[in-house]
């Protein structure tokens, strides 16, 4: 007797009938489980029993790990892709393109790096074995970094001095820093890249400021930073030098006070001046003078409003004799003008007390 099985058979002794029977059985259903399914059909007639396995592989037959939907840019990432099924082992490939600074590792299977822009990234795990290839996508959202951690006091400036200082830098990712015009100290300037700068030689005027500038990672909302920034006074007097002055002629010279906090008020210790001048206290040195020779002094130019933000400086006034006796064009004028200042000079330079 001869028994079919899925349209084969298997026999007994005996010859081989003209026509298979006609009780085949046949295996049906719905598949609801993928996987790779074994079982064993037996199959009796009279006191003949044979068995046979079978697996059927239902699809898809290869389960892929799952991934946090979600990373932070700028923060180390590490997870591992792992597809397990009925063959093994499977090669893992990448299909698309990963978030920036990602990468995946065949070998180790991992996924790591520290990603950098923020944004919706797709992409495909494709695991292979024996030529056949399952694949499974994957979405990985990168989130806005962390917030720069910025100390809102800057070092400190000088008044009429250079003045650099970089803002923090992010360890990855495009920042961008931006300020309101008009925002920043007077001479103050801030580049993209953070760095607080001086124009030239500024700012001009000491003070305590408080300003604010924005920092915007790329793709994320922008970021508020405070800062404080105290320029010390640097005051200084100008001009470095004054004219010659004339006996009992009138003379005038106005001096300006800077980088420091103005108004300012002027002084000088009394005795020092050429006898018949005098320092106003609101700038101006004048008068006719009253003894010839070269007088050494020194102004000090001090802050109305805050008496520790003071300057000095070094002067010498020259008081020559008239000369209107000798031609403003004779050359011999010249000669002794030169010869005088030489002598008066070298008396002033060697009498004590100057």
């Amino acid at each position: 007797m001869y028994v079919y099985i899925h349209g084969r058979r298997s026999s007994r002794a005996g010859p081989e009938p003209h026509h298979p029977p006609s009780s085949i059985k046949k295996l049906t259903g719905t598949l609801t489980k993928p996987g790779c399914h074994t079982f064993t059909v037996t199959v009796t007639n009279d006191s003949c029993t044979v068995s046979k396995d079978y697996t059927i592989v239902i699809h898809p037959v290869v389960a892929f790990s799952d991934l946090p939907s979600s990373a932070k840019a700028c923060t180390p990432y590490c997870e591992t892709i792992t597809a397990t099924g009925c063959t093994k082992p499977y090669d893992l490939e990448i299909e698309g393109s990963l978030p920036p600074g990602l990468t995946f590792d065949k070998k180790t299977r991992n996924l790591c790096g520290t990603p950098t822009t923020p944004g919706t990234y797709p992409f495909i795990v494709v695991a292979t074995a024996r030529g056949v290839s399952e694949r499974h996508q994957y979405t990985l959202e990168i989130l806005c970094p962390d917030p720069l951690t910025v100390d809102p006091e800057l070092p400190q400036a000088t008044a009429c001095s250079t003045y650099q200082h970089q803002l923090p830098k992010p360890d990855c990712g495009d920042y961008v820093y931006t300020s309101t015009p008009g925002s920043l100290p007077v001479g103050l300037m801030l580049s993209p890249g953070g760095l607080l700068s001086s124009i030239t030689d500024v700012p001009t005027v000491a003070g305590s400021y408080y300003f604010s500038v924005t920092v915007t990672p790329t793709g994320c909302p922008p970021q508020i930073v405070p800062l404080h920034l105290i320029v010390v006074c640097n005051v200084t007097i100008s001009p470095p030098n004054l004219p010659l002055a004339l006996l009992g002629v009138p003379y005038s010279k106005t001096l300006i006070a800077s980088c420091g906090k103005p108004p300012y008020v002027f002084s000088t210790a009394p005795g020092t001046l050429p006898p018949g001048l005098s320092l106003f206290p609101n700038d101006t040195i004048s008068g006719v003078p009253a003894a010839a020779g070269c007088f050494h002094f020194t102004v000090r130019a001090t802050s109305v409003t805050d008496p520790s933000c003071f300057g000095d400086h070094e002067y010498v006034i020259c008081v020559l004799p008239p000369t209107t006796d000798v031609p403003a064009v004779s050359g011999w004028g010249i000669v002794l003008l030169g010869f005088f200042l030489t002598i008066v000079g070298i008396v002033s330079i060697r009498r004590p007390g100057w």
